[in-house]
């Protein structure tokens, strides 16, 4: 007996490629506001007047220590180093991904676009035709009909470059360690 193919839902194909695609850019943005949502509550003491534009007072960690002077005294130094500098910070990015899904063409249609923008290319004609269809896969109902549909993904993560703009706030908070001397617990 053939296999008979029941339809879930047919999409134009824009849609049933692009869903996923949309989905990845959209995670991207999301791990982008929660990097920016780390560094401001690790990072940054908030603003009292709760304005979300700044990130407020940059948090350190402030340490004692003993060491030997030039002359072989023991001294106690204090040092404050911003928070941010020591921690990893979740920057990730999708290096990489790959889609694996069967498409059966089951209709056309016309698709008339409307373009924001003017181009004399016919790839960007108004109206064009486009294929209607249905992600198809493997058997999970009965012999002659199918039920389920499959698609494979497979996304590789990677710790994303620095932004510039993070590199410069690096400087900013290697210039804002800062180190003293003390005597008797006080500051010299």
């Amino acid at each position: 007996m053939a296999t008979q193919l029941r339809p879930i839902v047919t999409l134009p194909w824009g849609d049933l490629i692009g869903a996923p695609l949309i989905a990845m850019i959209e995670a991207e943005a999301l791990a982008a506001q929660t990097s920016r949502d780390f560094i401001a509550s690790v990072g940054f003491v908030p603003d009292k007047d709760g304005n979300e534009d700044t990130f407020g007072k940059l948090k350190t960690v402030t340490f004692t220590y003993q060491k030997q002077d030039v002359n072989g005294k023991t001294i106690t130094d204090r040092i404050s180093i911003p928070l941010l500098s020591l921690i990893p910070i979740p920057l990730l990015q999708i290096k990489d991904a790959s889609l694996e899904f069967n498409l059966a063409v089951v209709d056309t249609q016309k698709i008339n676009r409307n373009l924001d923008f003017k181009s004399s290319s016919s790839f960007f004609r108004k109206e064009q035709t486009g294929l209607v269809g249905m992600i198809t896969g493997s058997s999970k109902g009965s012999e002659d009909t199918k039920t389920s549909f499959d698609m494979k993904v497979k996304i590789n993560l990677v710790q994303s470059d620095i932004p510039m703009g993070l590199q410069k706030l690096f400087m900013i908070m290697d210039n804002a360690v800062q180190g003293s001397n003390l005597v008797n617990g006080k500051s010299r």
